[in-house]
């Protein structure tokens, strides 16, 4: 795939909200895919043979199994003369196509017609991010009403020395995951204004940063207080700031299980 348009995959990250290390990037000779990291979540374009300007593409959609989509052009799906073959011998209840796609397995058998250029990729593209993509990580941030009713007995086992204690190495990882879940969260709910957005960044970078820094308590009080500074940002009402708490609860609920415990 020609550099120019693996920029425009990462330039289309960006201006989605979404941190750029929540994805990766691979290709082999005419596929090219963008993965949400430790998900099975992909976008996969493939290119027209004689042509780097032309795409169709799948992806993972937001469901059980997480299917693939079939391949896709501008004009709809589009199958290989080995599909429409097997269409033609076999009628759709008597054959078992497997949902499930392994990179590498495109073969160059669809017609020019089909294939669509950056333009419809980039479409394709940031449809899959805002609606599969964001569903993911809401479906993945919700509490566990059930895991929190367990969890606290943990409770009773906070002490001074517990409070105070630095993020190990691992919690500092899962840690600032879920605070780029709170970002993305809070993005797609209240689509805040560039000015306010770059405020908003400001604030959750540094958030960020204080991991490697704070002990859990302190932390705890960081976090606290910039959900109140992002309120006053967005210039939000009783009601609404309520919503946003109930977002950091949903992205950050299992984080708050060793804020407070002996982790």
């Amino acid at each position: 795939m020609l550099t120019k348009y693996k920029n425009v995959l990462f330039e289309l990250i960006r201006r989605e909200n979404f941190a750029p290390d929540m994805l990766s990037y691979r290709e082999n000779s005419y596929e090219a895919m963008v993965v949400l990291n430790e998900t099975p979540h992909r976008f996969i374009l493939a290119n027209y043979p004689q042509s780097f300007d032309h795409f169709i593409v799948r992806h993972t959609r937001f469901a059980p199994g997480i299917p693939y989509t079939k391949w896709t052009g501008p004009n709809g799906d589009v199958e290989s003369p080995m599909e429409m073959a097997l269409d033609s011998i076999h009628s759709l209840d008597q054959i078992q196509r497997p949902i499930a796609y392994n990179f590498g397995e495109y073969r160059p058998m669809y017609r020019m017609e089909d294939y669509g250029d950056i333009n419809f990729v980039s479409e394709r593209f940031v449809t899959w991010l805002a609606y599969d993509v964001v569903k993911h990580i809401e479906a993945h941030t919700v509490p566990d009403l059930w895991e929190q009713l367990s969890a606290f007995g943990d409770f009773s086992n906070w002490s001074e020395q517990n409070e105070y204690q630095p993020f190990t190495t691992e919690q500092k990882v899962f840690v600032k995951q879920y605070v780029q879940n709170f970002r993305v969260l809070l993005i797609h709910n209240y689509s805040p204004s560039d000015e306010r957005l770059t405020a908003i960044n400001e604030k959750l970078d540094y958030l960020t940063a204080a991991v490697d820094r704070l002990n859990r308590f302190d932390w705890k009080g960081t976090l606290i207080n910039i959900a109140i500074d992002i309120c006053t940002a967005l210039s939000l009402d009783t009601t609404q700031r309520q919503q946003v708490f109930v977002l950091l609860q949903q992205a950050l609920g299992s984080v708050m299980k060793f804020l407070g415990s002996g982790g």
